[in-house]
């Protein structure tokens, strides 16, 4: 019998899949879409949430219409085919990808805070030309995972001391032999020679007083000292002007939890699932990490604040009324108050510090430029800053509260926001100390230490 061609044209097509195999791709886009219209009525989304709901509607519409209108959808699952499968294997790949680096973030990051325990780094900040810096830091990190020398021998009688808090203990800025922690530990060994103080530095960028609770709960090394010193408040109120005076409660519970399972930085505590992916963020780190050694640079590439661009639009504006934070001030009081009964359960001396602020009324403009924090935004999304006088505003009230609550439960407390000067003697922007703010911070803290003995719990 005769061949018209037809048959061979149809064994020699590929095979097509089923029209549910079609029709399920699009779930993909539905998820996107539905996920992000959640982020919005949250109110916890921005500018990412929104080229995903148009890049999500266009998809929709089109695979939509383009099964609707197909004249042969038999030809058209075919032609369909080999789109859709590697569709689904890259789909395949990036889910596969998610699991293997939250797997590998959390079980095989030997951090034991946030470093590696080895880490060393050196930073050229001569670009930077900010007040009272050095032109080359070395930042390293001891075996512990804290900045600053071991302890001594396990017979020995020194007493030991761990700082506690956000970048303004970390001091990534300052070389090791100017953060305020060992200096601390100089003045102290200096000024009396009775007891041996060692003291080690427990900083990270960007910790509130929700993520020192979670490191003190998991930490044994911080469970293991004789004294713990808090320098907190500045991170607890930019979480409060972000959120625009709302509860940051849940928020900074799932950061805290993302911190201490090791998730990148840049992975997103609200908002899409895509902001919230963990793959992205490694992948841009791992890039950043090749680059690195392309160049044949031996330290790790740590970015620092981005200086010039964004104190610039700091001191642009636009410039926003300071919200209410009266939940916010709350929900602070019971912070320390929750540290403060970690403290007690664990028998360590913990002492807190407030703390200081360049920011004032009458601040320069040639200081002003200087400023980066006091974002107001909503769940996160910034639309705008707070001046410098309502930011000294709501340092000063979150301060008040800390003092408030050692006052009434009889905490060791010293006002250190009260006797730093509020210039570039002692800071290089807004919170963070320059070399003279950390010889300041040091030299005060010490002369408060001495005046009451080294007791061990």
């Amino acid at each position: 019998m005769p061949n018209d061609g037809r048959g061979a044209d149809a064994s020699s097509s590929p095979p097509r899949l089923p029209p549910a195999a079609y029709l399920s791709h699009l779930l993909v886009p539905l998820s996107l879409l539905i996920d992000s219209l959640r982020a919005m009525l949250a109110h916890e989304s921005g500018t990412t949430e929104k080229y995903i709901i148009a890049i999500a509607s266009v998809w929709l519409v089109t695979g939509l219409g383009a099964w609707a209108l197909a004249d042969d959808r038999d030809r058209f699952l075919r032609r369909m085919t080999g789109p859709l499968l590697t569709f689904y294997g890259l789909l395949g790949c990036l889910i596969l990808l998610e699991l293997a680096v939250r797997f590998r973030q959390e079980h095989f990051d030997r951090a034991p805070l946030f470093f590696k325990p080895g880490t060393k780094i050196v930073l050229d900040l001569t670009p930077w030309k900010m007040p009272g810096l050095g032109s080359v830091v070395t930042f390293t990190i001891n075996q512990l995972g804290l900045r600053g020398p071991m302890p001594p021998r396990r017979d020995s009688h020194a007493y030991k001391i761990i700082t506690v808090g956000g970048s303004t203990t970390e001091c990534g800025a300052l070389d090791d032999s100017h953060e305020w922690p060992h200096l601390l530990m100089e003045f102290l060994n200096q000024r009396q020679r009775v007891t041996m103080v060692w003291v080690n530095n427990a900083g990270v960028s960007g910790l509130t007083a929700v993520d020192h609770l979670a490191c003190l709960r998991r930490l044994p090394v911080l469970s293991q000292t004789d004294m713990l010193i808090f320098l907190v408040g500045a991170n607890d109120l930019e979480a409060a002007l972000e959120f625009d005076g709302k509860s940051t409660q849940r928020a900074l519970e799932r950061r805290a939890d993302l911190f201490a399972k090791h998730a990148p930085p840049g992975v997103a505590v609200a908002g899409s699932l895509l902001k919230r992916a963990w793959l992205f963020p490694v992948l841009r780190q791992d890039v950043i990490n090749f680059a690195v050694v392309v160049r044949g640079w031996r330290h790790r590439l740590v970015q620092g604040p981005q200086l010039t661009e964004e104190t610039n639009v700091r001191a642009a504006g636009p410039i926003l009324p300071l919200p209410d934070l009266g939940v916010n001030l709350r929900e602070y009081a019971q912070r320390i108050r929750a540290l403060e009964s970690e403290c007690s359960a664990r028998h360590v001396r913990c002492v807190y510090l407030t703390q200081p602020i360049i920011d004032r009324p009458d601040l320069s403009l040639d200081d002003q430029h200087l400023l980066r924090m006091g974002k107001i935004g909503h769940a996160g999304n910034i639309v705008g800053y707070v001046s410098p006088a309502d930011m000294e505003t709501a340092m000063n009230a979150f301060n008040q509260v800390l003092l408030d609550v050692c006052r009434d439960d009889h905490l060791e407390c010293y006002d250190l926001a009260s006797d730093i000067p509020k210039n570039t003697s002692a800071f290089y922007d807004d919170f963070h100390f320059n070399i003279g703010g950390a010889h300041m911070v040091a030299d005060f803290v010490a002369d408060h230490l001495l005046a009451s003995p080294f007791n061990r719990n």
